[in-house]
């Protein structure tokens, strides 16, 4: 095992846990509110959370990567078509069949994690 991917995947770990105690200190203190923290995770999951994916793949990416790397979002594509059949497939099976629970249940067979 390769120690300094070791240690990367530990410090990105403690990384985390060190933001999780600073914004339990800061809920503890009364510098943030519940209605602020509606903001910042509004704000985390629609704004920041696509641009550090659109990060993370765009940044080491070159026109090599193109030839090998081609695969894996059309392997991702054809992995969601195949799970919105299934759920097509599924749907008359649900209890409940509210459009709002068809359209979550479509959304969660649709996608899973492929979209990540």
């Amino acid at each position: 095992m390769n120690v300094t991917v070791l240690v990367k995947v530990v410090l990105a770990v403690l990384e985390t846990f060190a933001f999780f105690v600073l914004g339990g200190f800061a809920v503890e203190r009364k510098m943030v509110d519940e209605k602020s923290l509606r903001g910042f995770s509004r704000f985390a999951i629609n704004v920041l959370t696509p641009f550090m994916v659109f990060a993370s793949i765009a940044g080491k990416f070159t026109r090599e990567d193109l030839y090998s790397a081609w695969i894996y979002p059309v392997a991702g594509f054809l992995m969601m078509l195949f799970h919105a059949a299934l759920g097509y497939l599924f749907l008359p099976g649900l209890r409940h069949k509210t459009p709002e629970r068809r359209a979550t249940f479509m959304h969660m067979a649709t996608v899973n994690n492929y979209i990540y």
